[in-house]
């Protein structure tokens, strides 16, 4: 395995992690602001 070959793994690696939290923030921003849709007397 050569160096480029790992780099090229690495970058994939971090960039399908990225795009992972990405997805993790925005569901749990969605989820907030139904939560809050659904209670409106209350703030988050």
């Amino acid at each position: 395995m050569d160096l480029n070959s790992a780099f090229k793994t690495l970058i994939s690696c971090v960039s399908s992690s990225i795009l992972l939290m990405g997805n993790v923030i925005l569901s749990g921003r969605l989820l907030q602001k139904k939560l809050t849709a659904m209670m409106p007397g209350r703030q988050l």
